[in-house]
């Protein structure tokens, strides 16, 4: 820590050279040098591999959960029903199961409002994902949902709406015209109505016509 530059910058301060957020700052700068040369830290755009390979684990797991309540309840069923093939039994309860799991992101998906981020699917899309596309649709939803809660997506950009009317600009009305007659000279004068006028003619004020 160098007492001259904090002893001179304090003077300036002192002077009026400097402003209290500059001195504050330029006195951090001297007492944290480290911290002052390191350069921020930015989201790093492209695929994060990190959440990628969180999500493949999350599926991984997830795929064998469906695998396991499965065999159980398959096991179960034919236990009370002999009439149910096995393979008839896996591929029905297997289907249901996903159903249920593709309701089940989509609507983690609408509380994260993902349709609000850029490349991202919104909630109907993950359902269709995750019903058509099974695990890799899983993975990908799951992906998706770890970027958003550590924020590394992108909010879309806002469309602003044509104005029709230009702003702090009012349409100007037409204004109201009427003919009178001088009290002076007695001569027709067009004369706009709410308004004091003067005549054409002997150049004396015309009362505001009503």
């Amino acid at each position: 820590m160098d007492i001259e530059q904090l002893a001179k910058l304090n003077e300036l301060k002192e002077k009026g050279l400097l402003t209290a957020e500059e001195f504050n700052k330029q006195k951090k700068a001297l007492l944290n040098p480290e911290s002052a040369n390191k350069a921020p830290v930015k989201n790093k755009k492209g695929v994060n591999w990190k959440n990628l390979g969180k999500s493949f684990i999350i599926t991984l797991f997830w795929f064998l959960g469906v695998i396991f309540i499965t065999s159980i309840i398959t096991d179960v069923t034919i236990t009370k029903d002999s009439t149910i093939t096995e393979d008839k039994a896996i591929k029905g309860f297997t289907n249901l199961l996903y159903f249920l799991s593709a309701i089940g992101f989509t609507i983690i998906a609408s509380k994260l409002e993902t349709k609000k981020y850029k490349n991202y699917c919104p909630a109907w899309e993950i359902f269709i994902g995750v019903w058509a596309l099974r695990e890799l649709g899983v993975w990908i939803a799951v992906y998706e949902f770890l970027q958003i809660k550590q924020g590394n997506a992108t909010l879309k950009e806002k469309t602003k709406a044509p104005k029709s009317i230009m702003r702090n600009e009012e349409v100007e009305k037409p204004k109201e015209r009427t003919t009178v007659r001088c009290s002076s000279c007695n001569a027709l004068n067009t004369v706009i109505v709410g308004e004091v006028c003067y005549c054409e003619f002997c150049g004396n004020p015309i009362k505001e016509s009503k």
